[in-house]
């Protein structure tokens, strides 16, 4: 028997999939389940319910976070943004951060990595990770084994590993913890259970199968599945966010739709406007809306009704709605330490500010090291043992955000020639051509007979 389920009934099924797990964790682990151990609060106020005076939600889970996700532009774009920020570039696997780009070890990996888009799965992880409490990647191996045991190795080394995919928190839960205290994977997932289109039910149809833990990884802040949503705490201000545009624009389309509200005469004969409009008593209360919904079809359009007076009803609004969105919108940005300007764009005809550029690079870059720079080499040191790269010190080379730009570079470059001009006075230069070349980020001069400042005329000349 095959059970359809509409999307409302899987909505709920997850839900409740979710609870249970949350649950079955605080039995196992109470003291690292905070979530189990201090529930919800009164929100800084003993006398009042603030989530349930402002109409906030009292519990928020991840279908709820990827739903303002997905249907809410300053949410996306908290999330795009920071993922993309901080994957701006894209790192290179390298045994020594000297080692020359093509070095034939390097330049194969390399070359894997870009056909099985390897960083560009890592980002999205990353995105994903955003949403959620966390997110995981799944290893696709050609180990000949299925994807519920563990894994021993893979023979065809760096060629076995197929693709990499990843998966949001709502659609990878953990179905079993291992209990025994003993131990050494105490706490830590057993069996997880992967379920693929759960996050998008339009379809009404899904299939789930079991992962050993061998086969992903959890992408997280502490590699764990307990960890904040970095839009959770962001969620109320979210919430005004849209109460707010959707009222105005409600209020701003009332006003412009003027739909009438008739009044009628005292003395007004109900008999006679039912016949002039071509029915009855019975039908007149019909006949009045399709009246008004021809009018309201054009502006040219004329509304006669006998005996009755059609009147608007005006919606007005409080102040301009900008004042209230923006006091959200600034909480919002800085809860995500993004500026304001980088996360709204250019406003008034001002862009975001250098200090403003240059405080979201560090942000970013201060992310990389602490949360997505770990996870990538945790991922190395698994792939070494699954024998899919090869053992060695690996290391990334990436490029630093809080680095100069080309314009900074050439205008320090700038600086340098300036000083040796005026110092030239006195028969010295402060600094020498590969100086100079060194802040533009290109080498000494292999040839050197042009270590020397040489007039432009005479190389003309060779």
């Amino acid at each position: 028997m095959t059970l359809t389920l509409t999307e409302a009934q899987l909505t709920t099924a997850r839900r409740l999939t979710n609870a249970a797990t949350y649950r079955a964790f605080g039995e196992v682990l109470p003291a690292r389940n905070l979530r189990s151990l201090l529930g919800t609060s009164g929100l800084l106020s003993t006398k009042h319910d603030f989530r349930l005076d402002f109409g906030y939600k009292d519990d928020v889970d991840f279908f709820d976070l990827y739903a303002l996700y997905k249907r809410n532009g300053v949410a996306n774009a908290l999330v795009s943004k920071t993922a993309a920020k901080t994957w701006e570039t894209h790192p290179a696997l390298t045994l020594d951060e000297d080692a020359p780009e093509d070095a034939p070890v390097e330049a194969k990996i390399t070359r894997h990595f870009e056909h099985i888009r390897f960083w560009q799965m890592l980002a999205e992880t990353d995105k994903r990770s955003l949403v959620g409490e966390y997110s995981g990647v799944i290893f696709q191996l050609a180990d000949g084994k299925p994807f519920s045991e563990p894994v021993s190795g893979v023979p065809t080394g760096l060629k076995g590993l197929i693709s990499l995919v990843p998966a949001w928190e709502g659609q990878l839960q953990i179905s079993e913890w291992e209990q025994d205290r003993n131990s050494p994977h105490y706490g830590q997932p057993k069996v997880m259970t992967y379920t693929e289109s759960s996050v998008d039910a339009s379809q009404g149809k899904t299939r789930s199968f079991q992962v050993h833990p061998d086969r992903v990884y959890i992408w997280s802040q502490d590699r764990t599945t307990f960890n904040d949503s970095a839009l959770e705490p962001v969620y109320d201000a979210l919430t005004d966010m849209v109460k707010i545009r959707g009222s105005s624009a409600e209020g701003f389309w009332k006003n412009a739709k003027s739909q009438p509200v008739l009044q009628a005469d005292k003395e007004v004969d109900f008999t006679q406007l039912a016949t002039m409009l071509g029915t009855d008593l019975e039908g007149l209360p019909e006949a009045l809306d399709n009246v008004v919904a021809d009018w309201n079809k054009g502006f040219d359009q004329s509304l006669m009704l006998q005996g009755m007076e059609a009147k608007t009803l005006g919606v007005s609004l409080p102040g301009q709605p900008e004042q209230y969105y923006r006091l959200a919108a600034l909480e919002v940005a800085a809860a995500f330490n993004i500026p304001e300007k980088v996360l709204f764009g250019a406003q008034t005809g001002e862009r975001a500010s250098t200090e403003d550029q240059a405080a979201w690079n560090r942000h970013n870059m201060s992310r990389r090291r602490n949360i997505v720079i770990p996870n990538i080499m945790d991922i190395v040191a698994r792939l070494m043992h699954f024998g899919v790269l090869p053992r060695a010190d690996w290391v990334l080379d990436w490029e630093d955000l809080t680095g100069a730009t080309d314009v900074q570079r050439l205008e320090k470059a700038k600086g340098m020639a300036e000083i040796n001009a005026k110092m030239l006075a006195s028969g010295a230069a402060v600094f020498d051509d590969d100086e100079i070349r060194d802040v533009l980020e290109y080498g000494p001069r292999e040839d050197e007979g042009f270590s020397e400042l040489t007039d432009p005329g005479e190389v003309a000349d060779v």
